[in-house]
């Protein structure tokens, strides 16, 4: 039998031991997603590890602004000063 197996859609079996809420809430997220428990469960991860962890643009901006001119932002000692500066 000569059976060919990309490298990169090779998976591996893993043993992970959760607290059983937490499974459950995984499994009900699953299930209204109309997943299996292990797609879902891969989904996430892969999105938490290549995905929606990346700001957008404009987060980026805005970082970018408060790392580099922190210093030249105008301070505020209360509420009323914001509102009264607006």
């Amino acid at each position: 039998m000569n059976t060919t197996v990309k490298e990169k859609h090779s998976r591996v079996q893993a043993n992970f031991r959760f607290e059983k809420d937490m499974v459950e809430d995984l499994k009900a997220r699953a299930k209204k997603e109309k997943r299996s428990l292990n797609n879902y469960v891969e989904v996430v991860l892969l999105d938490f590890l290549y995905g929606s962890n990346e700001p957008n643009t404009e987060t980026k901006a805005a970082i970018n602004e408060l790392e580099n001119d922190y210093e030249k932002l105008k301070k505020y000692n209360s509420i009323d000063e914001i509102f009264d500066d607006l």
